[in-house]
């Protein structure tokens, strides 16, 4: 029996790294029976059967998952924004990073473009809220060699709208092998817009991107949702300030005497942030946890019918 981690899924076959060598495995029939479904990121146990091919005989439990896209055990989730244009959508962003935190992700904002302009007033937003921050450019390289470093030996994926420069940023992370996100799509006979197949690659500094093909936030917004109860943990910088509310139970949203919100008018808690706080914590109100269930169970669903 071997252990490895699966790099990619596709046609029900199941390509797995181990020492240095790639294994294209089928998962056991009890997996589909189970309605466990194999994800790319996972790390699993297999037999092998001959030469380079191989059965899945286990998989091991996952530090995380997400379910679009459909990968598990990431470190890091890249949340790539721009200084210049487009704009980036705060609320967006700031759900992002909590989803990432409630998944047991640790969310990085990279703020792209400083070459452009640089805008000091998001990097101090999200170092204030506790978030890892890198300003970079992928033209003049400023700040790579710093963010390649905070990646090697980590499993990450990036997020972010179309614009933001995530192609760029990937060549430039990894400029001896000329990686692209729609290129590394295309080489192993995906079309460029198809968002069905995730694959993770090596840099060449032992750093594992996942290629996630069309991944914006947009999506991921739409199938991970938080329960309004968890939600205040995944704003970092609350919790200074949540066991010190006036009242037991405050939804720190708007109630007298909550020390967040003084917090935010003393522009400790940056102003956006709350704001996005409140607008999550408003729509997780009427959120029952059977329903958060029956959509990941039906996502599931339909995973499993196209592996």
């Amino acid at each position: 029996m071997m252990t490895g981690r699966i790099l990619k899924s596709s046609g029900g076959f199941f390509y797995v790294e181990c020492e240095n060598k790639i294994y294209i495995c089928r998962g056991r029939g009890l997996f589909r029976k189970d309605e466990i479904v194999l994800s790319v990121g996972d790390v699993v146990d297999f037999n092998v059967d001959n030469n380079l091919s191989g059965s899945i005989i286990n998989i091991h439990k996952r530090k995380n998952h997400l379910i679009r896209p459909f990968i598990s055990n990431l470190d890091l989730l890249l949340i790539v924004i721009s200084a210049s244009n487009p704009q980036p959508n705060l609320f967006n962003v700031d759900k992002l990073t909590s989803i990432a935190i409630y998944k047991n992700i640790e969310p990085v904002i990279i703020i792209n473009k400083i070459d452009v302009m640089k805008d000091k007033q998001l990097k101090k937003i999200y170092e204030s809220a506790k978030l890892k921050v890198f300003e970079i450019s992928s033209i003049t390289k400023e700040g790579i060699d710093e963010l390649n470093c905070y990646l090697i030996g980590k499993l990450s994926a990036f997020a972010g709208v179309s614009g933001v420069g995530k192609s760029s940023l990937l060549n430039a992370i990894d400029s001896n092998n000329k990686i692209q996100v729609g290129d590394l799509s295309k080489k192993h006979g995906r079309g460029k817009h198809t968002t069905r197949h995730i694959e993770i690659f090596k840099t060449s500094l032992g750093a594992l991107i996942a290629d996630t093909p069309g991944f914006s936030d947009i999506e991921t917004l739409s199938y991970e949702i938080i329960l309004k109860n968890y939600l205040q943990n995944t704003f970092l910088e609350f919790e200074d300030y949540m066991l010190k509310c006036k009242y037991t139970g405050c939804s720190h949203t708007v109630e007298k005497g909550c020390k967040i919100i003084e917090a935010v008018n003393s522009n400790i808690i940056s102003k956006s942030r709350h704001i996005s706080y409140c607008r999550m914590y408003n729509e997780a109100k009427n959120i029952k946890e059977w329903e958060i269930k029956w959509i990941q169970k039906n996502v599931m669903f339909l995973h499993l019918l196209v592996i």
